[in-house]
């Protein structure tokens, strides 16, 4: 299953950063589940879904 978070007015590198802690917080919160990966990328917010 594949789950995003979208954070706004970020740079890359603040993104790289700044997702552990709320991936750390995310695993807690669902024990059951565990993270395979995940990236930082720059979405286009004139085509995301309604």
């Amino acid at each position: 299953m594949q789950r995003s978070l979208l954070f706004t007015d970020v740079t890359p590198m603040a993104c790289m950063m700044g997702a552990q802690p709320q991936l750390a917080k995310w695993v807690n919160e669902h024990p059951g589940e565990r993270i395979q990966s995940w990236k930082c990328k720059v979405v286009n917010l004139s085509e995301r879904e309604a």
